[in-house]
């Protein structure tokens, strides 16, 4: 996996984790 790959990976979990929290704020209303 070069190096690139892995950063790219990297960035799409973390929007996917985002999109996660975002979910999670709206249901609790923050």
């Amino acid at each position: 996996m070069t190096e690139n790959m892995h950063i790219a990976r990297l960035v799409f979990e973390l929007d996917d984790l985002n999109d996660e929290v975002e979910k999670v704020a709206d249901e609790r209303g923050l």
